[in-house]
C-alpha cells in the first residue's frame, strides 16, 4: 500500500533507477510521473502514441523502464490496442526493461469489450502494476498501491519502510471493510451508470453543436458576396 500512486511511481524508482538510466514515458502523458522520475535523476525520453497508445517502434532501446497507461491513456484517452500490448511485453523481455503499468481510470470503460491488463498477460516478471482509490473514491483519500513481482518486493518494502513506515492504517482498515462488503464493487457500478449517462450526453451536445457549426460554415462559404460598396 501506498500513499497514492505518485509514492509508488517514487518507490519503483528509487529501487530500480540510477541516475543517467534512460526512461520512457508517453508524449503527451502525465506531467507527475515524469517529474518523479527526473528528479531521481532518470535521463526521460518521451515517447510519441497515436490511435493504438504508444508507439512500441519508438521506444529508445536503452530505456531500461517504460510508463505506460494502457488502460485509458492520459490524457488523450484510447486504450493501448491488443497488439501493442504484446508488441511492449515483447520489446521489455528482449530489452531486460520493466513496465510500470499505470491503471487510470480502468473502472470507466463505456464501449469495446474489456481489455486484460498488461500485468494480467505479463508471463516474465516485467510489470510493476500501480493503482489508486481516489478516482473512484475521494481525492483526498491518498491511497494506492503497487504490485511488483517477487524478485522486487523485498527491496520495494525496505524503501517503503524507510520513506514513512506504513499508509494510515486507519483508512486501510475501512477500506478493507469496504471492499469486503462488496460496497465497493456496488460504488462502483453506480459510478459507471452515472459517468456513461453523462458521457453520452456531453457526446451528444458535441456532436449537435459540431453539425451547427458546419452548417454555419457552409452557409457562410456559398453566401454571394454583395455587389453594391460599402
Amino acid at each position: 500500500m501506498t500513499n497514492g500512486a505518485q509514492q509508488a511511481f517514487d518507490l519503483v524508482g528509487r529501487v530500480l533507477i540510477e541516475p543517467g538510466d534512460c526512461v520512457a514515458v508517453e508524449e503527451p502523458g502525465d506531467p507527475p510521473a515524469r517529474q518523479v522520475f527526473q528528479s531521481l535523476g532518470a535521463h526521460v525520453v518521451p515517447v510519441p502514441v497515436d490511435a493504438e497508445g504508444l508507439d512500441v517502434r519508438a521506444l529508445p532501446g536503452s530505456a531500461r523502464l517504460v510508463y505506460v497507461t494502457p488502460s485509458h491513456q492520459f490524457p488523450l484517452g484510447m486504450p493501448l490496442s491488443p497488439a501493442r500490448r504484446g508488441a511492449l511485453l515483447d520489446w521489455a523481455k528482449q530489452r531486460d526493461a520493466v513496465i510500470v503499468e499505470d491503471d487510470y481510470d480502468s473502472e470507466f470503460r463505456f464501449g469495446g469489450r474489456p481489455l486484460e491488463t498488461l500485468h494480467g498477460l505479463d508471463r516474465s516478471g516485467r510489470i510493476l502494476y500501480v493503482g489508486s482509490f481516489s478516482k473512484v473514491m475521494l481525492p483526498t483519500l491518498r491511497l494506492g498501491f503497487l504490485i511488483a513481482p517477487p524478485s522486487l518486493q523485498r527491496e520495494l518494502r525496505q524503501a517503503r519502510r524507510l520513506m514513512d513506515l506504513h499508509s494510515p492504517l486507519v483508512e486501510q482498515a475501512a477500506l478493507a471493510r469496504f471492499i469486503d462488503s462488496g460496497m465497493l464493487a456496488r460504488h462502483i457500478r453506480k459510478l459507471r451508470r452515472d459517468y456513461e449517462e453523462r458521457h453520452a450526453r456531453i457526446t451528444e451536445g458535441l456532436t449537435r453543436t459540431g453539425s451547427r457549426s458546419c452548417l454555419r460554415s457552409r452557409g457562410c462559404t456559398s453566401a454571394r458576396p454583395s455587389s453594391g460598396a460599402a
